[in-house]
């Protein structure tokens, strides 16, 4: 039997449900086959993409695609005021190592944004390396879509004399 081609490798399905991993609800995705007929299907979480469904769900395709764009938009603007104002702050309390006891992660991160300016982001969105473990000024990228901007984040020690007498008693051991 000859070897497949690289395009016919994957097929294309819609998706029914928003999943983070594939994408939103009513959009054309290219996925392996036997991860559609297994996984996909079965549960139905997405639809062939054949000529059939592209006609049945093209309304609301069209709409989904309509609403995408406005909070692509909106989420622009929002980024935009959130790195005007200069990011989010955090304060924590740190260890004798300059540490903080409870990292910052990317739920924390939207949690504040969400509390501040009464949005509803996902966490998903927000990437990170690893937690913020240190007091410090970071930029944390958020990508959606088209937009990849950094939110401003500052961690501030809540009782930053620990730290300092840790460095005295360091310095002055010397």
């Amino acid at each position: 039997m000859p070897k497949r081609k690289i395009e016919n490798r994957k097929i294309s399905v819609i998706l029914l449900v928003d999943d983070k991993h594939l994408g939103e609800k009513y959009e054309e995705v290219k996925v392996a086959p036997v991860f559609a007929r297994n996984i996909l299907f079965p549960q139905n979480i997405a639809v062939p993409a054949d000529t059939m469904n592209r006609h049945n769900f093209a309304a609301k395709i069209a709409k989904a695609e309509k609403e995408r764009a406005a909070r692509v938009a909106s989420l622009d603007e929002f980024l935009a005021k959130v790195e005007l104002d200069g990011g989010i702050e955090f304060v924590g309390k740190v260890n004798e190592h300059g540490l903080l006891y409870a990292k910052v992660d990317e739920h924390d991160i939207v949690d504040r944004l969400n509390e501040i300016y009464k949005t509803e982001i996902n966490a998903h969105h927000v990437k990170l390396k690893n937690k913020l473990a240190e007091p410090g000024k970071y930029d944390v990228v958020y990508n959606y879509r088209d937009i990849s901007k950094t939110i401003p984040v500052t961690i501030k020690a809540e009782n930053p004399e620990v730290a300092v007498e840790e460095v005295t008693e360091e310095s002055s051991a010397e």
